[in-house]
């Protein structure tokens, strides 16, 4: 990410550069993002569902891909307010650190052998993240991490193990942001203006887009979400749910 020392009145272009480089990157890297699409997929077509999950602001990650027009309807988000910025912070973050948490949202959020584990950590270095992907392993799922490889690299793990979201994934797509996630040094050694929400948020529709065009090549009509706020939406999306519905606790809780 630019790094750099820059006057006020450049700092928002200065952003919008560092946010074109991050989104940059992936076409020039594409195939992490294609393999957990062919992931995702494979247990879609056969009745599976994808399983979303990140803690603190890696939580909007998930919630991109869960229950939103233009998004898949089989995926499970599994958002616990506790993990959240909606919970205090300072409560929040340090409920991340905990460990036995990841493999008890694998058993209440119903992750089963064949299905995908979407985890959205930033640091990757949490026991809550590194235990569910673990957990979700352990029941033979497969665990995409999106997380930021300059960050992990830079931070020890804070689980007993050592090992850090990136060590244990399946396929691990790299956000790209620097460590710290801010992007812009607005004074020697400061730093504003994150970008991994944004990278996520771009990684969790590219996602949905790559699995939509493998449903077209299959031939088979791609479970996708109209607005709820367009004709017709409202029926469309009940009648799809209705097919899930056994499998979404995120939906029904």
């Amino acid at each position: 990410m630019l790094a750099c020392e820059i006057h006020v009145t450049d700092l928002g272009r200065t952003y919008h550069s560092a946010a074109v480089e991050a989104l940059a990157r992936f076409d020039g890297d594409p195939e992490p993002v294609r393999r957990a699409a062919d992931l995702c997929f494979e247990t879609l077509k056969v009745g599976g569902v994808i399983h979303a999950f990140g803690s603190g602001h890696s939580a909007a990650g998930a919630i991109e891909l869960f229950h939103r027009a233009g998004g898949l309807v089989p995926v499970n988000g599994i958002l616990e307010a506790f993990l959240s910025p909606f919970l205090s912070p300072g409560k929040s973050g340090q409920l991340e650190r905990l460990q036995g948490i990841g493999p008890l949202l694998v058993e209440q959020w119903d992750v089963l052998t064949g299905e995908v584990l979407i985890v959205f950590s930033n640091s990757g270095v949490n026991p809550v993240p590194v235990e569910i992907a673990t957990a979700a392993q352990a029941k033979n799922a497969k665990v995409i991490g999106v997380t930021s490889l300059a960050h992990a690299a830079s931070v020890p793990s804070r689980h007993p193990s050592g090992k850090k979201l990136a060590d244990v994934a399946d396929v691990v797509i790299d956000n790209g942001a620097r460590a710290g996630d801010a992007a812009i040094e607005y004074q020697q050694g400061k730093f504003a203006a994150a970008t991994s929400g944004l990278v996520n948020a771009y990684i969790a529709n590219r996602l949905v887009a790559e699995i939509v065009g493998r449903y077209l090549d299959a031939k088979i009509d791609p479970p996708v979400y109209l607005s709820a706020n367009l004709p017709g939406g409202d029926a469309h999306n009940k009648a799809l749910e209705a097919k899930f519905k056994h499998r979404l606790k995120g939906l029904w809780r």
